[in-house]
This record gives C-alpha cells, structure tokens and sequence, in this order.
C-alpha cells in the first residue's frame, strides 16, 4: 500500500522530516497533495470519499502484505468483508502513526498509551460513520475502478508506471533491499 500511496525517497539518513515523504499521483487524483491530507484523510470519514486510497488500503489487505500473511485472495471484496470495524480502525491508526515521521516507532510512556487510546476511539467512530454513510459507494468506486483495468492489469502496474528515478538520490549500495 505505501508504495501506491507515497512516494518515499531511499537514503536514510536524509529522512528526518516528513518533507521527505511524499503522496504518490494516485493519491493526488484524490485531492491528497500532502502527507498531512492523507493522514487526515485515513483518520476521518474522508477516507471512503478517496477512491485511489481506499482501493490501495484495500489491495493491500488482499495482497496479504498489511495482514502479515503472504496469501493472497482470489477475488476483490468490500473492506467490510475482510475486517471488522477494530481490525479496521488499528490499521488505520497505525498508518497514520507510521507517517508522522519517517522511521516511526511508538513511545512507550503512559502518556502516549493514553493518547492512542484516545485517537483509537476518534478513529473507530470515523470508520464506523464512514462505513454507514459512504460504503456503498466507495465499493461501487472500486468496481468501476478494477473494471478499468479490464481484469488484466492491477494499480501497482499504473503505480511502475509512475515511477521516475531520482537523480539526486544517494541510495546506499549496501541497503537491505529487503527494507527498501
């Protein structure tokens, strides 16, 4: 899904702000042009109203890759059919939390314990309203969406298309690709 959402340059060390991090064009079709409009996007009912996120949010979960499997489905479904309204609120929360700053990693505090409790809550009232005012037709979206691409073709393939090399970019010949 991050890589149908956003557009993250590979050097490490220049990720300290989230300047660095970028939407991908998919998401800007959306009227996501910052990471600060997906974030709000992933953390209201707006998020339903954004066909290229909820479709990536969804390929995601049916690639296996956001669930932690490697099995992917047979057939694309409604995000109210694969989880429920927690799964789908902690995922959420947690993209959410990831693009606050690069290299994200929760506070352990109490503070921050009460904070998440409190933003889960924000969270799951978000998708529960969105579900019931604008499920339907984020799900007939997507059909149309998926219909376009006439069954041969998926959005990481319009996602490869998308790609540009950066000429600035100082990638690590040692990286683990496996992170990158």
């Amino acid at each position: 899904m991050f890589h149908q959402c956003l557009r993250v340059k590979r050097n490490a060390k220049r990720h300290t702000k989230q300047n660095d991090m970028r939407v991908s064009e998919l998401m800007k079709l959306d009227g996501l042009q910052t990471i600060e409009d997906l974030r709000r996007a992933l953390s209201t009912v707006e998020f339903y109203n954004c066909p290229h996120l909820y479709n990536a949010f969804c390929c995601g979960l049916e690639s296996g890759h956001m669930r932690g499997t490697d099995v992917a489905v047979d057939e694309i479904d409604r995000i109210e059919n694969m989880l429920s309204v927690g799964a789908e609120t902690h995922l959420r929360a947690e993209l959410w939390y990831s693009l606050s700053e690069y290299d994200f990693h929760h506070n352990i505090g109490r503070s921050h314990r009460e904070e998440r409790v409190e933003r889960f809550k924000k969270f799951g009232e978000a998708v529960r309203e969105g579900r019931e005012k604008y499920g339907d037709v984020a799900w007939e979206k997507r059909q149309s969406m998926i219909a376009l691409y006439d069954g041969d073709a998926t959005e990481d393939a319009a996602v490869e298309q998308e790609d540009v090399v950066d000429e600035d970019d100082q990638t690590d010949p040692n990286a683990d690709p496996n992170i990158w």
